[in-house]
């Protein structure tokens, strides 16, 4: 995480020059008073001058400057709030709307996926959360693989990626307030050849797979990484539905037996649809479905 550890300590460096105080690499939290825009004794004229200048364009604030010249607290730096510190220095008003002062902090609190195990498959479109709480909002979020910009800094604290290769991912955010304070977490995201159920077998649809014999499921799967788990459901899609999949006939829990045997025969005509889910020793899970029409025996 080079470019992460590099912009980590550049802000070390910063925060040392302004005298704040550093909790973790993932946490800064920095005093700021409303008004006190060049840091130096307090509120004063000059203040309101630097506010002025950068009204007109003539020069520029930082972050932490012009959270600290927002003194009305609209999130803009504006020529109000230069009127409201020649107020607040003539004695027309004792308090700016944003206050007196306050801790500006931002906290990287973890970067979450949909994939807890820390693992994913190729093809597979990962969503990360990067959790985070601080003051001087919004917070904006930038997002990073392997120290590439894969989503610049927006307020929508999540993002989709889609692996496209196999390998070891370095992931992480970077987050940062309006008063410009940044800092990040990140993870480690393994990803694996995709999973794929080769093939479901079943007997004939006539007497031999179902009139005077249980039937038998198989599931032969391949690509994850052995041993496989497989669980198998059936479901008649013909009667009143009990749910989205249909009314459930039988169904087994997960293990490592590819087969599956009906524990009583079929004895309604009806269309079948077949769910087998597979899931490889990384958690990886793929599911394949087959539907099927359960008819009366030939004629003898």
């Amino acid at each position: 995480m080079k470019k992460h550890v590099r912009i980590l300590s550049v802000l070390m460096a910063l925060v040392l020059l302004l005298s704040l105080s550093l909790v973790s690499v993932s946490a800064v939290r920095a005093p700021v008073t409303f008004g006190n825009v060049d840091h130096q004794n307090g509120v004063d004229v000059m203040d309101a001058t630097i506010i002025q200048r950068t009204v007109a364009k003539i020069s520029e604030l930082n972050g932490y400057s012009a959270f600290a010249a927002d003194v009305d607290n609209d999130t803009n730096v504006t020529i109000l709030d230069a009127t409201m510190i020649q107020q607040f220095l003539a004695g027309i008003i004792t308090e700016f709307p944003a206050g007196v002062s306050s801790f500006v902090d931002v906290y990287a609190e973890a970067l979450i996926s949909d994939y807890g195990s820390g693992k994913a498959r190729v093809g597979t479109p990962v969503t990360f959360t990067a959790l985070a709480t601080g003051h001087a909002g919004p917070l904006m979020y930038e997002f990073y693989v392997n120290d590439e910009v894969v989503r610049e800094y927006s307020t929508d604290n999540t993002y989709v990626h889609d692996f496209e290769e196999p390998g070891s991912y370095e992931v992480y955010y970077l987050v940062k307030n309006r008063a410009g304070i940044e800092v990040g977490e990140g993870m480690i995201l393994e990803v694996t050849e995709p999973m794929d159920i080769g093939w479901v077998n079943i007997p004939s649809v006539y007497h031999k797979g179902f009139y005077d014999s249980l039937v038998t499921f198989e599931a032969i799967a391949k690509d994850g990484l052995e041993p496989y788990e497989f669980s198998f459901a059936l479901y008649d899609i013909t009667k009143a539905k009990e749910n989205e999949f249909g009314t459930l006939v039988e169904q087994s829990d997960f293990s490592e037996s590819n087969s599956f045997t009906l524990s009583e025969y079929l004895t309604d005509y009806n269309e079948y649809t077949l769910y087998v889910t597979v899931r490889d020793s990384n958690g990886q899970t793929d599911t394949t479905t087959l539907t099927f029409t359960y008819m009366t025996p030939p004629p003898a």
